[in-house]
């Protein structure tokens, strides 16, 4: 996986950064103290990490693909970044105040292994997770178009329950589960955030922002979902059908956590 993200993280801040109801949402759910020390695991480029530096916080961004830690570095140099596994984060026990992981966990090789982890280096205090379920990928407004991509991202991308259970079996106590809609005025462009700009998806750069597309996804299937987004988009059907789409569960969820 780190070899993926080396790979697509020389681009990937083209489309990708922090979106401030995310972070505030983050911010909320964690319920820590001005200057806390807060792990931020799967950093990526370091968005949010760098986000929650700038709102007082003492970071720490983990992340196993150094590209992506090279450009966290410069954006981030109040940070105190670490290339790693977060199956053996190589902190010491005890030392946060909260964790926090944004769209990170579906590319963790153990769940349980990982989340154990995270229970060591908290010393009390919350762990945050932005993720999604199943269900809700399948009720994507992309599903029309790449339903082959989205349901390969399921064999892959553990459903609620099982990152539940494994939370449950690391030592946490589930406090609360928020579903997150996207809205149109989102800043981060991550899978099916763009729906009010269809285009973008059109373009290989912009797609390859995202890991089912840069790395799982068949050539000529994107091709034809491509070419089937492109028509609708020019015939006036894609309009017709993102105005009578209706999502009532939400793209993304929140897992609030806390050691036990």
């Amino acid at each position: 996986m780190n070899q993926l993200y080396d790979r697509i993280g020389v681009d990937y801040d083209y489309t990708r950064a922090c979106d401030p109801i995310i972070l505030s949402t983050i911010i909320e759910l964690l319920k820590v103290p001005p200057n806390a020390k807060i792990l931020d695991i799967g950093c990526g480029p370091g968005n949010y990490t760098v986000a929650m530096s700038n709102h007082g916080f003492r970071m720490w961004g983990l992340d196993i693909s150094e590209t992506m830690l090279q450009t966290a570095r410069v954006k981030g140099p109040d940070v105190n970044w670490f290339s790693g596994n977060v199956n053996s984060i190589p902190l010491d026990s005890g030392i946060f105040d909260g964790c926090m992981c944004t769209l990170a966990c579906h590319h963790f090789q153990n769940l349980q292994t990982a989340f154990h982890e995270v229970n060591r280096v908290i010393n009390h205090g919350r762990f945050v997770i932005l993720s999604c379920s199943h269900r809700q990928l399948r009720n994507y407004w992309l599903y029309k178009y790449f339903p082959n991509e989205l349901e390969l991202i399921t064999t892959y991308m553990p459903d609620i329950d099982v990152i539940v259970d494994s939370l449950c079996s690391s030592g946490f106590r589930i406090l609360r589960i928020d579903p997150y809609y996207i809205k149109s005025d989102v800043k981060d462009n991550f899978l099916g955030a763009r729906f009010e700009r269809p285009e973008l998806y059109l373009e290989e750069s912009f797609r390859n922002g995202m890991s089912i597309f840069a790395n799982a996804a068949e050539a000529k299937s994107v091709e034809i979902g491509c070419a089937k987004l492109r028509a609708d988009i020019e015939s006036g059907e894609y309009h017709r059908y993102i105005s009578e789409y209706r999502n009532r569960i939400g793209e993304y969820y929140f897992i609030t956590t806390e050691k036990l």
